[in-house]
């Protein structure tokens, strides 16, 4: 007796731990978006970060190391004379260790 009840109590909780998984897995309608067919120019804008290649490179010789901020200018714009083109940044400093910091410093070894 104690038996076919723990079976049927786990054949109960089995069959309901199917159920749910069937119905979480059901395949569901998904929601699209119609319109009506015509021929029209198609326009699409693209507003994403990205990575430029470039088919001419210019080499710009800089005095300090840094990262280039982006050019605001476009193709064809009229840049005025002794107008700055690049602005530079400077790259951020290293974090310096106990020994590196010793060197800076201008110690020798026994500091």
């Amino acid at each position: 007796m104690l038996l076919t009840r723990r079976l049927k109590g786990l054949l109960i909780l089995s069959a309901a731990i199917l159920a749910a998984l069937a119905w979480g897995f059901w395949p569901r309608a998904v929601p699209v978006e119609t319109a009506e067919v015509a021929r029209r120019p198609l326009a699409i804008t693209v507003e994403e970060e990205a990575r430029t290649r470039v088919k001419e490179r210019f080499v710009i010789h800089a005095p300090v190391a840094g990262h280039m901020r982006r050019i605001d200018l476009e193709v064809g714009d009229a840049a005025p004379q002794g107008a700055a083109l690049a602005l530079l940044d400077p790259t951020l400093p290293a974090v310096l260790d106990p020994r590196s910091r010793a060197e800076a410093a201008g110690c020798s070894s026994s500091c």
